[in-house]
């Protein structure tokens, strides 16, 4: 059921989150861990935490056991993701754009407007890259990235997508930014100090490339504002 999650999600919009340690050797001794690290390390900011911890075992949600990794899936109404996270400290995630499953969720005016333009929420993006920095800072004092790591995202489907302010911003429909790119990528490597201490900053540095990618330039303090928001649950 896992493959055919992975499938559906690659359809439309998506993330694809990758850290890799620098070093091969094992970072998670028992199998178990890998389920516990994620579970005692997921960022709980908003009402879906970071990464999504499958809490439901069905057709649609489980976490399982694979041979050298834990895997969790789920694809309930808009949200749909799934991660590995591996003994070697290796953690990949796929998370559909949420923009693109409003028609399986709660009906709103992104639905609507989402099947005219398709669109990228800002505020859900700096919140979103925020919380991957910050399960990434987690794991490093957890001693998992202790000789540094390699950070991949990846966001695909995003030709001729829009970007879309919300909650407060001072825009609301940005037709005029949009991107011609078929993916946004960024690629960086950092120590375990970096992570450790300025993820938020590091996020910022993600979240101005990206909105770059739309022609949008926000200043790195108002990317900052809503992250604080965020992190101090003011959103």
């Amino acid at each position: 059921m896992s493959n055919s999650i992975i499938d559906k999600i690659k359809t439309k919009g998506y993330w694809r989150i990758l850290f890799r340690p620098l070093t091969s050797e094992i970072k998670i001794g028992q199998l178990e861990r890998c389920k516990q690290i994620v579970e005692q390390n997921g960022v709980k900011l908003r009402g879906w935490d970071y990464p999504h911890f499958p809490r439901r075992k069905d057709e649609s949600s489980d976490l399982l056991p694979g041979d050298n990794y834990y895997v969790g899936y789920d694809d309930w109404m808009q949200f749909k993701e799934l991660w590995r996270m591996y003994q070697s400290g290796q953690f990949i995630h796929y998370k559909a754009l949420s923009e693109d499953w409003y028609e399986e969720g709660i009906k709103h005016e992104y639905a609507e407007y989402n099947n005219k333009y398709r669109i990228l929420k800002i505020t859900e993006t700096i919140y979103f890259i925020t919380e991957v920095f910050e399960f990434l800072s987690r794991l490093t004092k957890q001693g998992i990235y202790k000789d540094g790591v390699d950070l991949s995202i990846k966001l695909m489907h995003t030709e001729g997508r829009i970007l879309y302010a919300e909650h407060g911003i001072g825009m609301r429909y940005l037709e005029h930014y949009k991107t011609a790119a078929p993916e946004i990528s960024f690629e960086r490597r950092y120590s375990e100090k970096q992570v450790a201490e300025d993820a938020p900053r590091l996020a910022r540095d993600v979240l101005l490339h990206i909105f770059e990618r739309f022609g949008w330039k926000p200043s790195a303090d108002m990317i900052k504002e809503y992250q604080m928001r965020l992190l101090e649950k003011k959103h």
